[in-house]
């Protein structure tokens, strides 16, 4: 006979993790608005901006909400774009904030590398 563990995903509060984060969601949403403006490039940022914004997970958001904004992101990441960035938007050891950068900082080696430049 099987018993649930307090660990199963059925038992967990997505709207107490970092997943409803406001800095964590809007680095998500800015990377997805970049992309949707390539793969759909006759429609307008703003309107990109705008839906997708409908779809932002908060701590008033349900399970299925917050999960499906994330399977999106990963989605278009992974299986278009082929790039794994969600786990970097996703990991809890890993604090956002909102930052303005001179552009001259920014060394692009890889994705982890650009991170670690905002970092220094």
């Amino acid at each position: 006979m099987r018993t649930s563990s307090s660990n199963s995903p059925q038992n967990i509060a997505y709207n107490r993790t970092n997943l409803v984060e406001t800095s964590r969601a809007d680095v998500a949403i800015d990377f997805l608005i970049h992309e949707f403006s390539k793969i759909f490039p006759s429609l307008e940022r703003q309107t990109i901006e705008e839906n997708l914004l409908k779809l932002k997970p908060t701590d008033k958001s349900n399970d299925k909400e917050i999960r499906d904004f994330w399977n999106l992101c990963a989605s278009i990441g992974i299986g278009y774009r082929l790039k794994d960035i969600t786990k970097v938007f996703t990991e809890e050891s890993i604090n956002w904030s909102c930052l303005k950068v001179n552009i001259s900082r920014l060394r692009f080696e890889s994705y982890i590398g650009c991170l670690k430049v905002y970092f220094e």
